[in-house]
């Protein structure tokens, strides 16, 4: 008998658990669309600008990437020894290469596109303030 209510007991907690863990999904809570909300926000508060920098960095640091790849991959052949699994680890090396190379691509192309959208975004505000400024000289 207190085996059968032991087990009933674990069961009945392992559920419970489940249970509430499964209503903390912020999927099923609804909170996904408000988080996302959140981060969409900040990227437009964060400014094109400061976004076309955090690519430029980000690009650096593959182009880093790609040289410490082609150092390890140089220094690995200077040694000789590649014998049966060589073809393997040159395979390798050129596959990271070849994905630092499009990441550092993809971040110059952001970058690009966050630098015209804040000289677009400067050269609107300057229009506009061009034209409060005429609007403020015409009514004097």
């Amino acid at each position: 008998m207190k085996t059968v209510a032991g087990k009933f007991l674990a069961v009945y907690m392992i559920l419970t658990l489940v249970f509430a863990g499964a209503a903390m999904n912020s999927f099923a809570s609804g909170q996904y669309d408000k988080t996302h909300a959140i981060f969409e926000r900040s990227a437009e508060d964060l400014g094109h600008a400061t976004l076309a920098h955090q690519y430029e960095n980000s690009a650096r640091k593959m182009q880093a990437n790609i040289k410490a790849q082609q150092i390890l991959l140089r220094r690995k052949l200077g040694y000789g020894n590649f014998k049966k699994n060589g073809w393997r680890y040159k395979s390798r090396a050129a596959f990271r290469i070849r994905g630092f190379k499009k990441a550092a691509r993809e971040y110059l192309e952001k970058a690009a596109y966050h630098h015209r959208m804040a000289a677009k975004k400067a050269k609107s505000k300057s229009v506009a303030e061009q034209n409060q400024i005429n609007r403020s000289e015409s009514s004097m």
